[in-house]
């Protein structure tokens, strides 16, 4: 019983299989009937026609390349014909020209390409003839006939110049004949100049390499030409019009004229039969290829039901495989519908990240991570919907707050005919905070090296002013004890008042560069700072209050008494000129600091190697403009000022002074919110 349903529902099946093969084979014998007709009335025709076009574009160019090399002959023959003396020679017919210029025609032809020289004068009397040909190695002898004589007249008679080919007993010439003009091209004409070139073998080797198109030129009787071609030549010749291309036997044939406008070369050029012959592989091709679509499609309808089946396991398969990879422990990877911009599905790496389960991720928009504007969001998703843009770096946000730096690559992909977006994140915080890490660290090593090389300079420099200036102070001196009176005097002491100046700033950039001769020894920090506050308040604008909070007893510092007032007063002068003439606040404030609590703001020097342990704290802070970031960064370079040109060596003093100690300073400033210099002292040993 069930073999007979097998065979019932066989039956429509293998009937339905033989009617759909012989429509298929039908429909083939159909299309290669028409394709042929198409092939034999149409494309057959239009190769030939291309290549017939071809092969007029072809002799074109031969003929453009021949017309090329009268330019330069025309360039020289105008350099000849318009030059002083040439002009000069046709009216006295001197002959030191001749001798200084046309010493041998040998060695003018193979100087300047000239074979061909002759000038007349303006009654059309020969002057000069002479000629080289290439080919045979020798001057040759070409008698003046008739339509030289003809030429020159028509040159004397229209002014103008006329340039061809020529034909002489010694082979064709490319010629030109212009009239004698003076240097400027004017008149009137003096004579007539004709200069030319062979057609010899080199030179047609030459055109040839110029010209892509392979060509051979005959004259009327040579010798290579076929009885054929020789008739097709003479009826060309004699026919109306004589310079039109026809085509003979595979090749192009053209007439050349000569100077007269006479037919005096042919020039043949083979017709490309590749193109006919591409023309017939097409024919076939199409006949191939129609024959193959056919032959696909019968082979498509005999195996269509058993593709259905491949493609069903296929997908299950496929589906397999993408699940598998989606979920992917390691790997975030989110869908997002890009219209409403949901989060469609996420693998458990993504749970686990964002810190949200499976359920409450699919319930979130991609928005809701996303730590940038939403038009960003939007933007992004346009662009990458469009292919304009696959990879990006953006900010997600975490279940519990936290901004993460994440880069993502994502592609638009189409599942279950549905449209969506493919993302797989990378977070890449750490990766970002090593960049700047790094960054910072180059910032550090330029100041390095740029401090090296202004100590460098600056103690070489400061140490030959002070050398030159005690010769220069102790002069002053003695002038000023044994000699000096009145008026002059007073001169000299503002000389010397002005040279311990310079000297005073010479010392100041010993004292930036570390080299002093100052003492260190345990110095009482908080008590200096008292002691000294007196003289501060007195030199310091009444628009500025000076407030204090110093710790006692006195943390006991490795440094200089002398050297910490100097600091105090640079500091606090930089903060009064800050504040100016608004009321402001600088405050002084000691403490003890552990080097794990340093802020980490601006820090000089940039080599800083904290170990574990206390030091000791000055801070001067005021109320005044501030700084931008750009000023922050050179206020400890020697002569960096924004206040009034001569200043700018007060900080890289202080700066010089702490490092010597063994100190750091670190600086917070903003613009127009004051600023804070915070001087990170050693203790004296044993006085921690």
């Amino acid at each position: 019983m069930e073999a007979n349903l097998r065979k019932i529902n066989a039956s429509p099946f293998r009937a339905k299989f033989i009617e759909a093969i012989a429509l298929i084979i039908s429909s083939l014998a159909y299309v290669l009937i028409i394709s042929w007709t198409l092939n034999l009335r149409i494309i057959q025709p239009a190769f030939q026609q291309l290549e017939k076009r071809q092969g007029l574009e072809d002799i074109g160019r031969v003929r453009a390349t021949i017309k090329n090399e009268f330019p330069s002959l025309t360039l020289l023959t105008q350099d000849w014909g318009d030059w002083d003396e040439t002009y000069k020679f046709s009216q006295n017919h001197n002959q030191e020209y001749l001798e200084a210029n046309v010493p041998s025609l040998t060695t003018l032809s193979k100087s300047t390409k000239i074979d061909f020289l002759a000038l007349y004068d303006l009654n059309a009397i020969e002057l000069f003839k002479g000629a080289y040909h290439p080919d045979m190695e020798r001057e040759v002898n070409l008698h003046s006939t008739p339509s030289i004589r003809s030429l020159v007249a028509s040159v004397l008679k229209t002014n103008r110049e006329k340039k061809g080919l020529f034909k002489t007993d010694e082979g064709l010439l490319a010629l030109v004949a212009r009239p004698i003009l003076t240097s400027e091209g004017r008149g009137p004409s003096h004579g007539v100049i004709i200069m030319g070139r062979f057609l010899s073998q080199l030179l047609l080797s030459s055109v040839g390499k110029k010209c892509p198109i392979p060509f051979e030129l005959f004259i009327q009787d040579d010798k290579r030409l076929s009885a054929p071609e020789k008739a097709l030549f003479a009826k060309l010749s004699a026919t109306a019009p004589r310079f039109t291309p026809v085509f003979h036997q595979g090749f192009v044939y053209q007439t050349y004229p000569d100077i007269e406008e006479e037919a005096v070369l042919l020039l043949r050029t083979p017709l490309r039969d590749h193109i006919t012959s591409l023309g017939r592989q097409t024919g076939y091709i199409l006949l191939a290829t129609l024959g193959s679509i056919a032959l696909a499609l019968l082979t498509f309808l005999a195996g269509y039901r058993m593709q259905q089946k491949i493609s069903v396991q296929e997908l299950q398969e496929s589906e397999i495989r993408y699940r598998t990879l989606f979920e992917n422990k390691h790997t975030i990877m989110l869908l997002v519908d890009p219209e409403s911009r949901a989060i469609t599905d996420a693998n458990p790496a993504a749970c686990n990240y964002y810190g949200f389960n499976h359920k409450k991720m699919l319930k979130l928009k991609i928005d809701q991570i996303n730590a940038v504007p939403t038009e960003d969001t939007w933007a992004r998703i346009d662009l990458i919907r469009l292919g304009k843009q696959k990879h990006f770096i953006t900010r997600h946000s975490q279940a519990d707050g936290t901004i993460r730096d994440v880069e993502i690559y994502c592609e638009p992909i189409s599942l279950n005919g549905r449209a969506l977006l493919f993302s797989i994140v990378h977070d890449i915080t750490t990766r970002l905070q090593a960049e700047v890490e790094l960054a910072q660290l180059e910032a550090q090593s330029r100041q390095l090296h740029k401090s090296e090389g202004l100590s460098r300079m600056a103690g070489a420099v400061a140490h030959l002013f002070n050398n030159q200036l005690t010769v220069v102070l102790g002069n002053l001196e003695m002038v000023i004890d044994e000699e000096a009176e009145g008026r002059s005097r007073e001169m000299l002491i503002m000389a010397k008042q002005a040279a311990r100046r310079v000297s005073e700033t010479s010392g100041m950039m010993l004292t930036y560069l570390g080299q002093h001769s100052e003492t260190l020894e345990p110095c009482p920090l908080s008590d200096i700072c008292q002691h000294y506050l007196t003289e501060l308040q007195a030199n310091t604008p009444s628009n500025i209050a000076i407030r204090t909070d110093l710790i006692f007893p006195s943390p006991l510092i490795h440094g200089n008494a002398k050297q910490l007032k100097q600091v105090l007063s640079y500091l606090t002068t930089n903060s009064a000129e800050a504040i100016a003439e608004d009321w402001g606040e600088i405050s002084l404030t000691t403490s003890i600091v552990e080097t794990s609590d340093i802020p980490q703001e601006y820090l000089i020097p940039r080599d800083i190697t904290f170990t574990s342990g206390t030091l000791a704290c000055l801070q001067i802070r005021d109320t005044g403009c501030g700084m931008t970031k750009k000023s922050l960064e050179r206020i400890f370079d020697p002569f960096f000022t924004t206040q009034f040109p001569g200043r700018g060596l007060g900080l890289p003093v202080v700066l010089g002074i702490i490092r010597s100690w063994g100190g750091w300073i670190g600086v917070e400033s903003k613009h127009n919110q004051g600023s804070t210099f915070r001087l990170y002292l050693p203790l004296s040993k044993g006085k921690e």
